[in-house]
């Protein structure tokens, strides 16, 4: 499950996400925001750049099925061509096509529009830090019982993850994990060189034990890895941006190569339900893919996804995070910049809920199409994202939100909702805590950056 951290670079811009029919972009980095690296295109066969957004080395486009496209490539600065496969013949899955824009379309100038806003009859996430009357006594006992012990937890052990091992370099966390024996699993990025990443792990006293990076990709399959999720309690599954999704299996003092799922469109963050891996992808018709070991893809894809607009708009509303719950096997999709959760059964594919945060700070995207189309992501405050999702007890959901205020300290302000799993109504836990990356029985993790990246493992 992809995580960002807080930063003053993201709460200070308004950045163009999309540029020229290219995929410009990604949202990922601190707090789910754009990482502070430039952004790229294809333009007259050489890479033209916006400052602000990260891009994907390798990251390509097509315009539609059996033309062509381009790539940039990140490592070297230049533009490849090749030839759009038909999504049905190459086994990508329903992807999002792009045509040219045309100058006769009446483009929405601003997004989101209300048709994909939650609706007034659904599920809310309030902002009042208690449950309200109208609930059940069952499920208000359940909801305090839980605040009680988050809010009461007591740290445990800290770990500082610029110590020792020439670690200083990779001070991005993109994701946390912790498993059922209370190991802890950190994947990191170089703060500029942005494809640069590795993965790390601590044992249950915080003592380093082993990692895995990309200058072992022959051995490992690891290739600019985006989002990770513990598959059947103690495996590492790895969302990539090469290579689809591979497995890890851990060992004293590493870990060991176990599987490899190819995928594409690239995953964007990923979820498992015990054995079960599900992922959602950038440029998809289609919020969430389940996928099978041994095949290319699993034929299994549901949910909706931001459906208004260009392509371009499409795309850059349409990304999200994902959890996985069990008994029954339920997967929930969040959209990252528009308050609303989907929850689906992963068997059928079927909407169970749909929930709005009541009081959500919206960001405004702006599209335009001279001088080239293309979306700038938001410029008003204050205004919020979504960074983490994450199960507690199976039967309650964490939904972390980041809302940036444009103040003299840039302040971010964290905002936990704790959830019902059934019904997707919920409440603020909290405006105060640190950001909670991973929680797996009564043990959580927070993460901080000020001064520096640190976890804080918390016993309830």
């Amino acid at each position: 499950m992809l995580l960002g951290l807080p930063s003053k670079a993201w709460a200070a811009a308004g950045t163009t996400l999309f540029c020229g029919g290219i995929l410009a972009g990604s949202l990922v980095g601190y707090l789910g925001a754009p990482e502070a690296t430039p952004t790229a295109y294809c333009e007259d066969d050489t890479c033209e750049t916006f400052p602000g957004l990260g891009f994907d080395a390798g990251e390509q486009w097509c315009a539609d099925a059996g033309g062509s496209g381009t790539s940039c490539d990140g490592g070297t600065g230049s533009c490849t061509t090749f030839v759009c496969e038909d999504a049905e013949t190459s086994g990508a899955g329903p992807t999002l096509a792009l045509p040219p824009p045309s100058l006769d379309v009446e483009y929405p100038s601003e997004h989101p529009l209300p048709a994909s806003l939650p609706r007034g009859d659904d599920a809310q996430m309030l902002a009042e830090a208690d449950v309200p009357a109208s609930w059940s006594a069952n499920l208000g006992s359940r909801w305090r019982s839980v605040r009680d012990a988050i809010v009461g937890a007591q740290p445990r052990i800290v770990i500082d993850l610029t110590g020792g091992m020439g670690r200083t370099a990779f001070d991005r966390i993109l994701d946390v994990e912790l498993g059922e024996a209370g190991t802890i699993y950190v994947l990191e990025a170089h703060p500029t060189r942005t494809s640069a990443r590795r993965i790390v792990a601590y044992d249950s006293s915080g003592r380093f034990i082993g990692q895995v990076d990309q200058a072992a990709d022959a051995e490992n399959r690891l290739s600019v890895p985006r989002a990770t999720t513990l598959v059947g309690g103690d495996r590492l599954g790895v969302a990539q941006q090469h290579g689809g999704v591979s497995v890890f299996a851990p060992l004293p003092g590493g870990f060991r190569f176990e599987d490899a799922i190819p995928v594409e469109p690239p995953p964007s963050d990923i979820c498992a339900a015990g054995e079960r891996i599900f992922v959602t992808q950038r440029r998809s018709l289609l919020a969430i893919r389940e996928l099978e070991p041994g095949r290319r893809q699993s034929d299994h894809s549901f949910g909706s996804v931001y459906d208004q607009g260009s392509g371009l708009a499409r795309n850059a509303l349409s990304e999200g995070v994902l959890a996985c719950l069990r008994a029954p096997d339920r997967v929930v999709f969040g959209f990252r910049a528009i308050p609303r959760l989907d929850a689906y059964d992963a068997d059928s594919g079927q909407l169970v809920w749909t929930a709005g945060v009541a009081d959500f700070a919206q960001g405004i995207f702006s599209e335009r199409l001279r001088p080239r189309h293309g979306i700038t992501s938001p410029v008003n405050y204050p205004r919020e994202r979504l960074a983490r999702l994450l199960p507690v007890r199976q039967d309650l959901l964490l939904a972390v939100y980041l809302r940036s205020h444009l103040d003299p300290t840039e302040r971010v302000e964290i905002r936990t909702y704790l959830i019902d799993a059934a019904t997707g109504r919920g409440a603020m836990l909290s405006d105060t805590l640190p950001l909670i990356a991973a929680i797996s029985g009564d043990t959580f993790v927070t993460l901080s950056t000020d001064p520096a990246p640190t976890l804080m493992v918390m016993q309830r």
